[in-house]
């Protein structure tokens, strides 16, 4: 859809159902009501909310006991890559290609049907023991972990002095590294690594701290490469790993191909020989492939979801689940800027139609329409797909008075930017164009800009390039710019420690404020206490609730404003696609160890036969 037309699409919502929407916002509970509407009061996707009555929906059936070796899967993907190396690469196109090929010490447990619950198991490790005074953790390595048959590393085992090798380079070099690296930050958990035999690796810790087992299973952080990456091939340019795929074949602006990796430790896992994916950014190309069946997976947009279902029939369509993925904006506080002021960040918070950004961007009502169940939530400071951390908005019951924050009251709005002073002069608002964050990003961003000029906010739009500009002036940029920044991130492994990196004053991707003015940088103490907290505290529950504090004050501090929320859309797949949504990656680039390696090909099946 061209993006006038998604415009338009939106305002005509607006026009239709802002005002009930707006006075119910203003009675104060009214909010959660409308909330409500789409889900039946049910919290998760299916759950509690109302059934199926379209006879759209399929099935997710667990195929593996019939699963036949062999095929190539053929998918595509949005964007390219800008470098092989994860432990030297600041892009997350790095992160998603190293989560096919090379292996952790720890990864996500993936989901069964449902979302994963995060736990972690072994991935080169195959067993560990944590000390009584919980400073020093020691792996035992798998025997039979190896690496890519390639030179230059020819199959051989991977040892712990390949781990130690890749914790130096990215305690150095990584741009993530003071989420672990103690010499890069004095809060990160790890002091040091060290390998007394092949087999035998112990990590040595500053302090207890509760992230660290989570931290070494984050598809962002420590990938284990070869020692053979010192000088006997290019990490940026090639890949020797010892994870479920090798990388077969790659062509810059192509694609990739994946294939099995028969070294690695599962024998019983891939179940395909290789898995495709060309480069292709345009959405209406890929979307044309994909009712060709020349393509077997694509994420058809929500608004394209129904029509391509009448057209294809064959076509399986699940219900998909809230997505860990957070999207936020955030703020420079650089000279005279306007959001040093609380009381602006407010208005930003106040200016979002929540319920009206989910519809135009899920097409919520049109599934409704057709009697497919629709569960919508709003996003408070934590994703809420991560359900038993995630704090509701509008449950103010549960959330706090501070909850006010979140609810569309433009007239508010209008009133804190007066008492702040605003004169009315342009602000920069700058977020990528390109297709990185996907291809309905710049819609959501556009709509999320038009509340803000509804509410007297006179922006000024800037597209910086992604890789040049954007990732180092404004995603890491810690407040040094004038204006606003809207962009992508991602839930990191641990829940306290995605926190701690982004509104911790040392943390790597912070994104706080001084309250006091005098050092932007320093961020807030009352935040900062919280922070430390829970990275202290093991006990599960009790950290759940030092992230309810922390999501209650944000929600008045506002350092960075969600975007608006989610639904659990639905999607399509082609019927040869066996095993498709029953395992679910807890990672978010992970996908190619945690979901990728139970799907298999039935021939049998559409667009095979027919």
């Amino acid at each position: 859809m061209k993006r006038e037309s998604y415009w338009e699409r939106f305002r005509l919502a607006s026009i239709s159902r802002r005002r009930a929407i707006q006075g119910v916002a203003m009675a104060g509970a009214g909010a959660a009501a409308i909330g409500l509407v789409g889900c039946g009061g049910g919290d998760d996707a299916g759950d509690k909310g109302p059934k199926d009555s379209s006879g759209l929906l399929g099935e997710r059936v667990d195929t593996s006991n019939i699963a036949v070796r062999g095929g190539t899967m053929q998918s595509l993907t949005t964007s390219d890559v800008t470098s092989f190396d994860p432990l030297t690469s600041q892009s997350f196109t790095t992160q998603v290609a190293a989560g096919w090929v090379y292996s952790r010490i720890l990864k996500n447990i993936p989901g069964y049907k449902v979302p994963s619950t995060r736990d972690v198991e072994g991935d080169l490790a195959e067993s560990w023991e944590v000390s009584g005074d919980k400073l020093q953790i020691t792996f035992k390595l798998r025997p039979n972990a190896k690496w890519d048959a390639r030179a230059p590393t020819n199959g051989r085992a991977v040892s712990a002095e390949d781990i130690v090798f890749s914790w130096e380079r990215y305690a150095n070099l990584s741009p993530y590294r003071a989420n672990l690296a103690r010499a890069a930050s004095p809060d990160a958990p790890i002091e040091s690594m060290s390998a007394p035999d092949s087999r035998t690796l112990v990590v040595k810790l500053g302090a207890p701290d509760s992230s660290v087992l989570a931290g070494l299973s984050s598809t962002s952080d420590l990938y284990i490469i070869p020692k053979e990456a010192d000088g006997g091939f290019d990490p940026r340019r090639e890949m020797r790993g010892s994870s479920a795929w090798f990388l077969e074949k790659y062509e810059p602006s192509v694609g990739f191909t994946w294939a099995r990796n028969p070294n690695w430790y599962r024998t019983d896992r891939p179940f395909l020989d290789k898995y495709d994916q060309p480069i292709v950014s345009e959405y209406a190309s890929g979307l044309s492939q994909f009712r060709a069946g020349n393509v077997f997976i694509f994420a058809v947009q929500d608004t394209d979801i129904l029509q391509t279902k009448r057209d294809i029939p064959a076509l399986l369509m699940l219900q998909g689940n809230f997505n860990l993925l957070w999207f936020n904006s955030w703020f420079g506080y650089e000279g005279n800027s306007p959001f040093r002021d609380e009381r602006m960040r407010q208005a930003v918070a106040m200016s979002y139609d929540r319920d009206l950004w989910i519809e135009a961007i899920y097409n919520t009502q049109a599934f409704e329409d057709v009697g497919l169940p629709v569960a919508k939530r709003w996003h408070s400071h934590l994703s809420s797909g991560l359900d038993g951390w995630w704090l509701d908005p509008q449950d103010e019951k549960a959330f706090g008075a501070n909850a006010k924050y979140f609810r569309y009251d433009p007239a508010e709005a209008k009133k804190l930017i007066s008492a702040a002073g605003y004169n009315g002069a342009e602000i920069p608002i700058y977020h990528i164009s390109t297709s990185q964050y996907g291809r309905n990003f710049v819609d959501q961003a556009n709509i999320q800009i038009g509340f803000l000029n509804e509410v007297g906010i006179k922006t000024k739009v800037n597209n910086p390039d992604y890789q040049t500009v954007w990732l180092s002036n404004y995603y890491y940029g810690k407040g040094a710019f004038e204006g606003m920044a809207i962009g992508a991130d991602n839930t990191d492994a641990d829940v306290g420690n995605f926190m701690f990196a982004r509104f911790h004053p040392k943390g790597p991707r912070f994104k706080g404020f001084d309250p006091s003015g005098r050092n932007p940088t320093a961020g807030d103490p009352e935040v900062t206490k919280l922070l430390e907290e829970i990275k202290r505290e093991f006990d599960t529950e009790k950290r759940k609730e030092i992230a309810k504090r922390y999501q209650q004050y944000m929600a008045k501090a506002m350092y960075a404003v969600p975007f608006p929320g989610q639904a659990a859309g639905f999607s399509l797949t082609w019927p040869c696609v066996g095993n498709a949504g029953v395992f679910l990656a807890g990672s978010n680039y992970g996908g190619g160890t945690e979901t990728a390696i139970h799907l298999w090909l039935d021939r049998t099946k559409p667009p095979f036969k027919t």
